[in-house]
């Protein structure tokens, strides 16, 4: 755009509404029109309407509303998206193991898969899961943790707590069976002096999964839109640092790969100071795996990878911890 100067000590309004029509007459660029302090287009000016050009108090709201125009026309000239399907997910098991949970929830409520049923429902979407053990007794679980190989992560097994570490039931790095042990009656303990111990129905083990970024993808059902997918960068920190972004279902690969790259912490998968990139094109996977378990069993509710391992080039990325609650 070109500034057109008016001296408006001796040119009435009108006058320049003329030099901006003038203007506009004379090029093929956007123009727009500031009388500053004038809400709309001034009376006596409205051969601006006529022409088509917009007018603004301040020249920072003319800038702005121009700046957005760029971007929208730039997001419009890139080539849509398309829905990628996987012809390996196992969509009846996921759907027996969802209509399984349901026969346990009450009417008009959402119940949480166990984690056993978890695993099978993400295994047969093919989301890649941190091997897991259940135990419970501190005895089965030290067992468990010598089978998988240490260092080891033993966490609650609750059907109705499902954010362990808010209740302390969260240990990490225990490098013997007799940690194990140790971790088992800690857990009982703080959840017995919150009044909670019959809610534990035991542990899960885990190895440690040291390297990658930690990501959270998730899903949840919004009252207007439906199905909402989310991504974000900081694992348990998720909430406080609130680097998420958000996308209505069903989601293409190029929301995917928006997703990924407008959120801040962006540079951490790229490779930060020295740290190896990390796989995305196999977490852009895992958000359009979910995407279609979403669309195939509509009667999950919540679904929530966190944290998600994304490892290296090329090796791929590995839920941690997920939960998921379906309706009855």
């Amino acid at each position: 755009t070109t500034p057109i100067e008016v001296a408006t000590a001796i040119v009435r309004g009108t006058q320049a509404a003329g030099h901006v029509l003038a203007a506009r007459g004379e090029t093929a660029k956007p123009v727009l029109s500031c009388f500053m302090g004038a809400h709309g287009v001034p009376e006596g000016m409205r051969s601006l309407q006529k022409g088509h050009i917009p007018s603004y108090p301040f020249p920072e709201s003319a800038a702005m509303a121009l700046a957005r125009a760029v971007r929208y026309a730039r997001w419009r000239s890139e080539p849509e998206g398309r829905e990628v399907h996987f012809d390996d997910m196992d969509l009846g098991t996921a759907r027996m193991v969802v209509e399984g949970a349901r026969r346990r929830a009450q009417p008009g409520e959402n119940v949480w898969l166990t984690p056993e049923e978890t695993r099978a429902l993400l295994s047969a979407a093919g989301l890649p899961l941190v091997p897991v053990l259940s135990a419970a007794t501190a005895g089965q679980a030290a067992l468990a943790a010598s089978h998988l190989g240490f260092p080891v992560a033993v966490k609650l097994d609750s059907k109705t707590l499902t954010h362990k570490s808010d209740v302390g039931g969260v240990v990490l790095d225990l490098e013997s069976e007799d940690q194990v042990r140790r971790a088992f009656a800690d857990i009982e303990q703080r959840l017995q002096a919150r009044g909670q111990r019959d809610q534990m129905d035991g542990v899960t083990v885990q190895p440690m999964i040291g390297e990658g970024v930690e990501a959270i993808v998730g899903m949840s059902h919004d009252p207007s839109f439906g199905p909402v997918l989310m991504f974000g960068l900081g694992g348990v920190y998720v909430e406080l640092l609130r680097d998420v972004t958000f996308r209505v279902h069903p989601v293409t690969d190029r929301d995917v790969t928006e997703m990924i790259r407008t959120v801040r912490g962006f540079k951490l998968l790229e490779g930060w100071r020295g740290a190896p990139p990390a796989d995305i094109v196999a977490l852009e996977q895992a958000i359009l795996r979910l995407s279609q378990l979403v669309g195939e069993v509509p009667e999950i509710a919540e679904l929530d990878l966190n944290p998600l391992k994304v490892l290296a080039v090329g090796k791929g990325c590995m839920a941690v911890d997920a939960r998921v609650a379906v309706r009855a």
